[in-house]
């Protein structure tokens, strides 16, 4: 999936396992070390497949062989490409939940994603009146239970992604962010920083089914 000035590709990683040996091979030291510390089989080959892939699709846009791309991360956590001994132009982004992976790459914007799984029968409110915001937690209590779960995960991957896209982690806390849905209008960020914050542009992506999608990018 295009979309202006990035590209949003989705996987289902079950359907890549004939292909672990091969992505294992495409690897760095480090990544399969990371496979070899999960705590179960499927885990592990869930890391790999996504990791592989990661790899192909950087390759295909930087001209350079997937095995022999080269990641470095910000102190929070977040890879970029490193050519040439530089941080590369490619920005890129990536996330999964249970089976599902997400990628967006852009050639000049700072992206961020979030993919998840959507868990019925939870309690939602009370796990919303932690991470949210007060005008946030206000909105969701105040639609209809058939409603809650829907907006939940709305609310939750465009946070997550704007949180991705900045470059920061979840440590920097979700209740700093608030983010307001309307049905007739784009999402916004409500409060951020208010000196940045139009900087920024979040999309509900549509997402496979029984999941939820979101990006963020730049607007600079």
């Amino acid at each position: 999936m295009k979309l202006n000035n990035f590209e949003i590709i989705t996987l289902d990683t079950r359907e890549t396992r004939s292909r672990v040996e091969n992505y294992f091979k495409l690897l760095s030291d480090v990544e399969k070390q990371r496979a070899a510390r999960f705590a179960n089989n499927e885990l592990s080959q869930r890391f790999i497949c996504a990791h592989g892939a990661l790899r192909e699709i950087l390759s295909d846009y930087v001209g350079l062989p997937a095995d022999q791309l080269i990641f470095n991360q910000n102190k929070y956590g977040k890879p970029y490409l490193i050519i040439d001994g530089q941080e590369s132009y490619l920005q890129f982004n990536m996330s999964h939940s249970d089976h599902m992976l997400a990628i967006i790459i852009s050639n000049d914007k700072a992206v961020g994603i979030d993919i998840e799984a959507v868990r019925e029968n939870q309690n939602l409110a009370k796990v919303s009146k932690q991470y949210f915001s007060t005008l946030e937690y206000q909105q969701f209590i105040a639609l209809p239970s058939a409603e809650q779960t829907a907006a939940f995960y709305r609310y939750w991957t465009c946070k997550e992604a704007f949180i991705k896209a900045i470059g920061q982690s979840l440590s920097y806390g979700l209740k700093n962010i608030s983010v307001q849905m309307h049905s007739d209008k784009p999402v916004a960020l409500l409060y951020f920083d208010k000196d940045i914050m139009n900087d920024w542009k979040l999309e509900v992506i549509s997402a496979p089914k029984g999941f939820a999608l979101a990006v963020c990018s730049s607007n600079i």
